[in-house]
């Protein structure tokens, strides 16, 4: 995943070690029944915060292995799928290319999306791995792209008193639900001597409160409100749904 510049120009992310880090094979889905557990809860989360839109054009940015996009782009006029990481983007080219229903951008495909073309925007699990100046810049792209009444969806947010303890029930709860406990069980011990705990301890994560994000995203010309509850398994993270003005 990564920012763009205030031109729309995809740019190096600052913490460019998270993106070394997703372009290479990782361990931060437990198997594979994990990750599609994952992505299917994200899409039919994204598909009940789209409600009563009909046939939105949406970009999810910083989409990963997506691989339920063609549920969410069920719901879509056209899904744009971006990702930073140049190995994910050829893994969801290869996934879904050829469809009518949505197309995988890379940074120039970005760059050509018209003014005001988009009407949901979406950064999911994104700002964490953003400092502040890549985050304003990610947004400076992604505002102007969306249409009067457009909406922008900042899901899977860090708030400041959220610790490990929170993510791994997380993690245990969706396995126990979704048929992968003891992987996550085993997952969590690797998690100890893992490369995504060494990157996490040097880099940090991004943290906002809902007050803070909400007054970023106002500085970017959309007013944000919390949505009922997060987009995904972590239900000690949040969402803010900015909308811009009509």
């Amino acid at each position: 995943m990564a920012a763009a510049d205030a031109t729309g120009t995809a740019a190096r992310p600052a913490r460019s070690g998270w993106l070394e880090f997703w372009s290479q094979p990782h361990s931060v889905y437990v198997n594979r029944r994990h990750l599609e557990a994952h992505c299917r809860r994200i899409a039919d989360d994204l598909r009940a915060l789209l409600g009563a839109r009909f046939r939105p054009i949406v970009l999810d940015y910083g989409c990963g292995e997506a691989l339920s996009a063609p549920n969410l782009a069920a719901a879509c006029g056209r899904l744009y799928l971006f990702d930073a990481a140049a190995p994910t983007r050829d893994r969801l080219a290869a996934r879904f290319g050829g469809r009518d229903d949505l197309a995988v951008l890379d940074a120039a495909g970005l760059d050509a999306l018209g003014r005001g073309s988009i009407d949901v925007a979406v950064l999911c699990s994104v700002i964490q791995y953003l400092d502040r100046a890549e985050l304003d810049r990610t947004l400076g792209c992604l505002a102007p792209l969306l249409a009067p009444g457009g909406e922008l969806i900042v899901a899977d947010v860090i708030p400041p008193d959220a610790g490990v303890i929170g993510d791994a029930v997380a993690l245990l709860g969706s396995g126990l639900g979704h048929g992968f406990f003891w992987a996550a069980v085993r997952g969590l011990a690797a998690t100890l001597v893992s490369d995504y705990r060494t990157l996490r301890a040097a880099l940090g994560l991004a943290r906002y409160t809902p007050a803070e994000l909400t007054a970023i995203l106002a500085g970017h010309g959309v007013a944000a409100e919390c949505a009922p509850r997060n987009v995904g398994f972590n239900r000690g993270r949040f969402t803010l749904r900015a909308r811009k003005p009509i």
